[in-house]
């Protein structure tokens, strides 16, 4: 169905509360790959600064979407300069192309809080991500929003080198994944 993310967010908490789910979402639940491993890893990361706690959530969620790459980027909604949050060690980045993502997939992520799923940046949508082309060579690319407090102003965004690297199924745990973070 489509993504309803009122009912989302519902689930989460339900989950957080270690409520039960609906019949429909239990068998859901059974199904959920990887990104349900994320639950365990609360009590580790308790007691960690925030930038190393956003440091280990990343590193995780890189890992347990199968990314090669994964940054969180922040906007600066003023100015619309975009930064690095955090990012995993995996690929180096083009640190003079962060300048030019004030008008990319990453801008778009923020403002219109819609993900971005990619198989092939090569065949006909490369245009659209030269600039983040430009920060480092992918196929794949998975962005969600990361909302704070009701404001979003950080996107999450997972990379691979290999076209179609991500199934759908990755984009539901990114999606999960945001929440996390």
């Amino acid at each position: 169905k489509p993504l309803d993310l009122e009912e989302i967010d519902s689930v989460l908490l339900r989950l957080g509360h270690d409520t039960k789910l609906p019949p429909a979402w239990q068998a859901l639940s059974r199904k959920v790959s990887d990104a349900g491993t994320l639950r365990q890893y609360a009590p580790e990361i308790k007691g960690m600064p925030r930038t190393e706690r956003l440091q280990f959530a990343l590193q995780k969620l890189t890992k347990i979407i199968r990314a090669e790459k994964g940054i969180l980027f922040a906007m600066d909604l003023g100015s619309r300069v975009v930064s690095v949050v955090a990012q995993t060690e995996d690929l180096p980045i083009e640190q003079g192309a962060l300048y030019e993502l004030d008008d990319s997939p990453v801008k778009d992520v923020i403002h219109e809080r819609e993900p971005v799923f990619e198989k092939d940046v090569s065949g006909q949508v490369g245009h659209r991500f030269r600039k983040l082309l430009n920060l480092l060579h992918f196929e794949s690319c998975i962005g969600v929003p990361v909302e704070a407090l009701g404001e979003v102003r950080h996107a999450a965004f997972f990379f691979h080198r290999s076209p179609r690297a991500f199934s759908p199924y990755r984009l539901r745990d990114t999606l999960v994944g945001a929440v996390w973070l």
